[in-house]
């Protein structure tokens, strides 16, 4: 994938809030979260993002915080996982 630096970089700059939400969970805050990771996903035709933000967003519409913790708490390895297919 070509953009793969681009579409690493537009994850970046979601990681420090990522980060932060796992730890206090806002709900409006994990919703917009979740909205933006698919939109990217869809933009980049990436369809782990999308499914991972269709995830997040299913378990903040249920109230699941204990999944949107652990969710939220994979985001760094999402990022991992690309900047690993981008080195090969």
């Amino acid at each position: 994938m070509q953009a793969l630096p681009e579409l690493i970089a537009e994850l970046e700059k979601h990681r420090e809030a990522c980060v932060k939400m796992s730890e206090t969970l806002p709900i409006n805050d994990v919703e917009n979260l979740a909205n933006s990771i698919q939109k990217i996903g869809e933009k980049y035709q990436y369809g782990c993002l999308v499914r991972w933000g269709e995830e997040l967003a299913e378990q903040t519409s249920m109230f699941n915080l204990d999944k949107i913790s652990i969710l939220l708490k994979e985001y760094p390895n999402l990022i991992a996982e690309l900047k690993t297919q981008e080195a090969t």
